[in-house]
């Protein structure tokens, strides 16, 4: 046997631990035939990272099979330290460690002793057997040969060989033939399971460093470039180098073979699945419409679904389910009580017209639900759409739309123009005293406490206050339950349109006409052909879409605002086997052990601000495929003889009386805020939850039949980025119980605050189709995106570590490699000039081609796996990587 013992000057970030070569072995044991003789070097600062020491004692404190021929070695066999990593398992459990604590543990021990023995490769191996507390040193070398050739020089040169042990031998290496294993240095960029994984190469800068703490030099490492050949990859974009742009490498191609549909202002992973579920919806509504109608859950559906359908009375009948609520709105007299009465009978039916009311959860309490009220009133997305010199267009398009409408409803031009001009000033004053977009992301900006006395205080304009009395009986809201707690979200905003309704010279022709044209507009696509054209010519300004969807998917969408959860049921029974859910909660396990374990290993959050956010990991709910519990619509009143537009304004008022009722009541946790058949997933900050509907999990996203890399890269890059949002900028603002409390120490928050501007930066120069990203508006996401990525990628990595075998390649690609590119077709997609100008000036979604290459630029293990190099245009310096989960 051979016993080397390398001095690393007790630097704690230098590990070594991997295979030794063949070259090295043959000449260590004097045999013909290589043997793989294996030895181990326990490092002592692996002890430190594990909250039991012993775990490595344990691991390797196992008795292999004495060998017959060789009395210095033992074989090890896998099923032998399978079942000495079992042992030691329940060792752990029984010492009171918890159940993660201890699968984590056992998780590195595992990898640890299945790459440093090399039984990865082989089915047993051949061990030289030592005392428990003494390990051996083995090194990965870059340069095998030179490696071999030098290491038997000065053996030789010592001691000789002849099978005796050269213990305290101290062998200063050239840093030609030294490769570090594993990047301890840079923990930022390593997960711990990662750093186990000692067939992993270091980056580069860290692999230089331990060269020079091994040769006592500042001698550069000579790491020869390694290349993936990609076999069989007609998919990828070959004259695209991955490192400079992997948006294109990988997906240009399907992007030239899958333009954008005529009635699509995008088209990519997310909207093809959501085609397929609206084809799938198709077929539940048609086979619910043959239903005969008693009433039932199922034949409402089916009476809403034929309903919707009959375009003919539609066409007939043009505004007429509107004129009941338009005459409301003319007959009513021009004082603020009786206009107090119209806006109140609005909101009862659910529809706000210049402020609103709704449930939401106490921002200091979230288990009590409250009133949540904001200002309301306008039609263009944003306040910056009023305001910004590139949205001038919209906004001469937007008033001319509304004159438009007008006229079709009756006004002759020159009235339609006045009140367009007219309503699109009051507009313009509203979205002046707003918000902005950004502002409105913040939940302390946006917390503003009261009770009904302070409301009106709150409201008061120079000693005339707006009729709230009069207005809480219209709208059905009773001040001792509905009105007892308020929050008001944009303080300043209702205080301004308080003083429209109640100042001293209320104009309520401008009002009443600002009423009108917002029906109009909310139910405008619900009617007759000219008013649905009408609609689409204004949207298509917006979006850049050709045509008009077809009226079956338009339909879909208007009566899943309906009965959604009732046709998500039905969707549910059809697609969504049970066992699917259990594939993907296993999945969700996994991502959420890797990020306890990043923040366990985070080195810029203290210890206290730690233990928090684990309790928050700990107990955030999950829920998966659809409700445990579906909404009850047996209130609901579908008649079959109603025109769609009638059907969609008791559905409105249907679901104002569900909100209400909601108010002044402890939070149902069974309630979901998406619908099953919706292809997304969300986190709720107030709830502590995530929420990943049936829709979303189906292929490209997830497949049960798909392999590991394949799954995490998809959906499981999903899972971390909604578990992320409960640590990006705003949700970690919220704590484990859901309240907006600050857990953090002020340390920690400025360490965040400033890893966040970085993201924020980097966003701000981010440059697409002629437009720079907001990154204050998407910082949000992109701190999801980027901890997404990353934790998903250490919960493959944990998952390929509890294999007995690593995975093969698949044509030419690690599964590290199918991980990211996956994630990349994920995110791909087209996208029209139209819907990227509305997008990016109001969606906190960067859009795709900067998800997928600005996270992959920031996650070392893609340039890892990639092997980038600083001619890539993807490349960062270290100081540039941000990595905050």
């Amino acid at each position: 046997g051979m016993h080397i013992t390398v001095d690393v000057n007790n630097d704690p970030y230098v590990i070594l631990l991997a295979p030794i070569s063949q070259a090295i072995r043959r000449v260590g044991l004097s045999q013909q035939q290589p043997r793989p003789a294996m030895s181990v070097l326990l490092y002592q600062p692996l002890q430190h990272m594990s909250t039991m020491a012993d775990v490595w004692k344990l691991g390797i404190q196992y008795k292999g099979e004495s060998s017959k021929t060789h009395n210095a070695l033992e074989v090890v066999t896998q099923k032998q330290l399978q079942s000495a990593i079992n042992r030691l398992e329940k060792e752990l459990k029984r010492s009171g460690v918890d159940k993660v604590e201890a699968i984590r543990q056992t998780t590195i021990a595992r990898n640890f002793l299945t790459t440093s023995l090399g039984l990865h490769h082989s089915q047993s191996v051949h061990i030289v057997p030592r005392h428990p507390e003494t390990y051996d040193a083995v090194l990965n070398t870059s340069n095998p040969r030179a490696a071999a050739k030098y290491l038997s020089q000065q053996v030789k040169t010592r001691r000789g060989l002849g099978g005796s042990v050269l213990n305290n031998l101290t062998i200063p290496l050239p840093s030609d033939v030294v490769q570090a294993t594993s990047c301890m240095m840079c923990n930022e960029m390593h997960d711990l399971t990662q750093r186990m994984r000692m067939d992993k190469p270091a980056c580069g800068r860290c692999a230089a460093r331990l060269a020079q703490v091994l040769t006592g030099s500042n001698a550069s490492l000579l790491k020869p470039k390694e290349e993936t050949v990609v076999k069989g990859g007609t998919e990828f974009n070959m004259d695209i180098r991955p490192g400079n742009d992997f948006d294109t490498f990988v997906n240009s191609k399907w992007q030239a073979s899958n333009p954008i549909p005529d009635d699509h202002s995008r088209w990519g992973s997310f909207d093809v699945l959501h085609e397929n579920v609206l084809d799938t919806l198709k077929e539940v509504l048609d086979a619910a419409a043959k239903l005969p109608f008693h009433g039932n859950e199922a034949e409402k559906v089916g009476a809403l679904w034929k309903i919707a359908m009959d375009s003919a009375r539609v066409n007939k009948e043009k505004f007429q389910p509107l004129e009941p609520l338009m005459k409301k709105i003319a007959d009513i007299p021009e004082d603020t009580a009786r206009f107090s009465t119209l806006l109140g009978d609005f909101e009862a039916d659910g529809l706000s017209l210049l402020f609103g009311a709704g449930p939401g959860p106490h921002p200091h309490d979230s288990k009590n639900m409250i009133c949540h009220m904001e200002a309301a009133g306008l039609g263009l997305p944003n306040k910056d759409f009023y305001f910004e010199k590139q949205h001038a267009d919209t906004r001469e398009r937007y008033v001319a739309h509304i004159s438009r409408v007008l006229q079709l409803y009756g006004y002759t031009k020159h009235e339609a123009d006045d009140v367009a001009d007219r309503v699109m000033k009051l507009e313009t004053q509203i979205a002046e005293h707003s918000m902005d977009i950004v502002e409105q992301r913040d939940p302390e900006k946006t917390v503003n406490l009261t009770d009904y006395d302070g409301l009106k205080a709150m409201t008061n304009v120079d000693g005339v206050n707006f009729d709230w009395d009069t207005w809480c009986k219209a709208a059905k809201y009773t001040t001792d339950k509905h009105m007892k707690v308020l929050n008001i979200g944009d303080r300043h905003a209702l205080q301004f349109v308080m003083k429209l309704l109640a100042g001293p010279s209320p104009d309520y022709k401008t009002l009443k006409d600002h009423a009108r044209v917002r029906l109009l507009l909310k139910y405008g696509g619900a009617l007759h052909d000219e008013m649905v054209n009408e609609m689409f010519e204004f949207q298509k300004h917006l979006s850049g879409a050709k045509t008009m969807q077809p009226l079956w998917k338009r339909r879909i969408n208007g009566i899943s605002g309906i009965m959604g959860q009732a046709i998500g049921k039905m969707y549910c029974a059809k697609v969504f086997p049970s066992d699917a859910k259990e594939q993907a909660m296993s999945l969700v396990n996994d991502v959420m052990t890797a990020i306890r374990s990043s923040i366990h290993n985070l080195t810029w959050m203290s210890p206290e601000t730690k233990k928090s956010a684990l309790q928050k990991v700990d107990t955030m709910g999950v829920k998966i495929g659809y409700p445990d519990k579906f909404r009850s619509y047996s209130e609901l009143d579908v008649d079959p003889s109603d025109s769609y537009a009638a059907a969609l304004l008791k559905g409105t008022k249907f679901a104002a009386l569900v909100s209400r009722e909601k108010m002044g009541k402890p939070r149902d946790d069974t309630e979901w805020h998406m619908t099953p058949q919706t292809v997304n997933a969300y986190y709720s900050p107030t709830a502590n939850e995530i929420v990943f509907p049936a829709a979303i999990l189906q292929p490209p996203f997830f497949d049960p039949n798909a392999d590991d890399a394949t799954n995490f890269g998809g959906v499981g890059a999903v899972i971390g980025h909604e578990l992320t949002h409960a640590f990006d900028d705003q949700g970690r603002k919220y704590d484990s119980d859901g309240n907006l409390r600050d857990w953090w120490t002020e340390k920690d928050t400025e360490a965040f605050g400033a890893r966040a501007a970085k993201i924020v930066e980097q966003y701000d120069n981010t440059v697409i189709a002629g437009m720079h990203i907001n990154g204050k508006l998407t910082q949000g996401e992109n701190i999801a995106d980027l901890g997404g990525l990353k934790i998903a990628y250490m919960a493959l990595q944990n998952r390929i570590a509890r294999q007995a075998v690593e995975p093969e390649k698949v044509d030419g690609l690690t599964p590290q490699q199918r991980f990211f590119v996956q994630f990349a077709k994920v995110w791909r997609g087209n996208n029209r000039e139209e819907s990227l100008k509305t997008s990016m000036a109001s969606d906190p979604h960067s859009p795709p081609h900067a998800r997928i290459n600005n996270t992959l630029s920031n996650t070392p293990e893609f340039h890892e796996a990639w092997h980038t190099d600083p001619s890539d245009a993807l490349y960062r310096k270290k100081d540039d990587f941000v990595r905050i989960w």
